[in-house]
């Protein structure tokens, strides 16, 4: 197929392609043609919430512009000349040019023209960025399967320069960490590039990934290990994200944490939002692990009964719930199928799903068969029911007796669970039970002052964590500890928070009044909350109030979203 285009390159960026000032970023820019496969043609739109399908081919593209610009673009390039620009602009920033000027400053454009040539097999997209004014990080590789180096770089402005001075590491990082996972990293270069974005915070493309403003190292190096997770299940499997989003974004995000619970162990939540150790331990936040985060997105909607199941098509989302079913709760499923099966087994399947399907458009069907057949298990609680409903998870622990818990699923999900017991912080043991409906005896032997929890680690996308929990002696065995809370707290699930502050008050009738507010809402609904506010009246020196307790009910599969019932 050939035919001739011409693309007007828009100022500012629109989404994805444009041009601020003389930068340049230019992806999407060419014609497309539709994918044929065993489902039959897929002609679609571009889409700014929405990723893409394309068929896999040889590139060759050549660019030319003035010479002083530097290039990151798919591919190989072949250029020797490039090649040692590159190299000496890596080893010497300052080599033939100006390197300290303002952010919106270009140098002025060489007279010289350079015409750049990139070839790459086995890709389905092909997008480059240029500007004058990029530092060049270069670094290198091994693979751990092959042995295999890939060349890196990291091309950025001034904007985060102190960031990106170590970028190279996060870049190499990353890829040998998912080459260990899932399988050697599929082509011989992939650069980084930090430039304007105005779709998320990285977009990614075959050995390259484009980054806007992270303004945290740690940041940084969660998106650029996000983007080059991309080079496994978007680039080189092919799926149709536009129809399955799930199969890229779900399990790359998955990754992600995985990796960063690796590299960045007892990261907390505040280091990332509040930033004040001070402040997050007055507010009793300061302890709430980091990964956390895509709980917290997930719970909101799914306590509102507002979710909608993983397996949809991207265009079937608005921009909130894409981020926490896609991002959020599709992720944590695929890391507790990881912690179901053990993280050995699950790598293995994961390393037998990447060699067979690689550079051939997998759809889930293929993926459920490759982890059934490595598996020889019934996972239909997860593709068909996790993944294609909104089925909820909930097991409750309802009473001991005898070394046996007595279990109830709550929820519709009948996915296994695991139980910890432990002896003040000593784990004794930790027991998997596949899923079931109704109750169900559990043999679970221990020791006297023992505590058995369901999934203390979170790995589960449980609904509710206050049934989770019983000790094996003493009174109040399942009682869930009260926690005073100061103004107010986010979502602590296996605590019972009370949240107070002073109140004022005042009316004709009592005047002046001053009181406590106790309430425990947060903005995750739960199916109990109450506000108390008892005040004094100076006027009268008696004592007046506001109280109110609401019942949440959340039915499933019901014209009913949620009902309330209001004392």
């Amino acid at each position: 197929i050939t035919t001739p285009f011409h693309v007007k390159i828009p100022e500012g960026v629109t989404s994805r392609l444009g041009h601020i000032g003389e930068s340049y970023q230019i992806s999407q820019w060419y014609p497309k043609p539709a994918v044929f496969d065993r489902s039959g043609w897929h002609q679609m739109p571009y889409l700014d919430q929405a990723e893409f399908y394309s068929e896999f081919g040889r590139f060759e593209v050549s660019i030319t512009l003035p010479s002083n610009y530097i290039v990151g673009a798919t591919g190989n390039l072949q250029n020797e000349d490039e090649k040692r620009f590159l190299d000496n602009l890596a080893s010497d920033p300052s080599s033939g040019r100006a390197i300290y000027y303002r952010e919106a400053d270009f140098p002025p454009s060489s007279k010289e023209i350079k015409t750049l040539t990139y070839i790459e097999k086995n890709i389905h997209d092909f997008a480059w960025f240029a500007d004058k004014r990029f530092h060049v990080q270069k670094g290198r590789v091994k693979l751990p399967g092959s042995g295999r180096e890939v060349t890196t770089f990291a091309m950025f402005t001034n904007k985060e320069a102190h960031l990106w001075w170590n970028a190279i590491s996060y870049v190499n990082g990353a890829i040998s960490y998912f080459s260990k996972c899932i399988g050697d990293y599929p082509y011989d270069v992939f650069t980084a590039v930090q430039s304007t974005l105005n779709s998320g915070a990285g977009m990614e493309y075959p050995g390259l990934t484009v980054i806007g403003p992270a303004g945290d190292p740690y940041l940084l190096d969660q998106v650029i290990a996000h983007e080059i997770c991309h080079s496994w299940f978007y680039s080189a499997l092919g799926s149709d994200e536009r129809r399955f989003p799930f199969m890229d974004e779900s399990i790359a995000s998955a990754y992600e944490s995985r990796y960063l619970d690796e590299k960045y162990p007892g990261k907390k939540l505040w280091e990332l939002s509040f930033r004040n150790r001070k402040l997050a331990r007055f507010f009793k936040v300061d302890e709430i692990p980091a990964q956390r985060i895509g709980e917290l997105e997930w719970l909101i909607p799914a306590r509102r009964n507002q979710e909608l199941p993983v397996n949809l098509s991207a265009t079937d989302y608005n921009s909130d719930n894409y981020g926490s079913i896609i991002y959020s709760k599709a992720a944590q499923g695929f890391t507790y199928l990881r912690a179901y099966l053990g993280d050995s087994l699950f790598d293995t399947i994961m390393h037998d799903y990447f060699g067979k399907w690689k550079n051939k458009h997998p759809q889930p069907g293929d993926l459920r068969a490759v982890f059934e057949s490595n598996t020889g298990k019934d996972l239909a609680w997860f593709f068909d029911d996790f993944l294609g409903t909104t089925k909820r998870l909930d097991y409750k622990i309802i009473r001991s007796e005898n070394n046996r818990l007595l279990i109830k699923n709550n929820g519709e999900l009948n996915g296994p669970f695991y139980l910890k017991k432990t002896k003040g912080d000593i784990v004794n043991s930790v027991q998997w039970e596949d899923g079931f409906n109704g109750k169900k005896w559990i043999d679970v032997p221990w020791t006297d002052e023992s505590e058995i929890v369901i999934d203390p680690e979170h790995v589960m996308p449980e609904l509710y964590r206050l049934n989770n929990n019983i000790r094996t002696s003493g009174i109040w065995r399942k009682a869930d500890p009260v926690k005073l809370r100061f103004l107010y707290t986010i979502e602590e699930p296996e605590n019972n928070t009370l949240i107070y502050f002073p109140a004022l008050n005042w009316n004709k009738d009592d005047g002046l009044m001053a009181g406590l507010s106790l309430n425990n809402g947060t903005l995750i609904p739960k199916p109990v909350e109450f506000l108390f506010i008892p005040f004094y009246t100076f006027r009268n020196n008696g004592v007046t109030g506001y109280g109110r307790i609401s019942f949440n009910i959340i039915p499933y599969n019901n014209p009913v979203r949620i009902a309330t019932f209001t004392l």
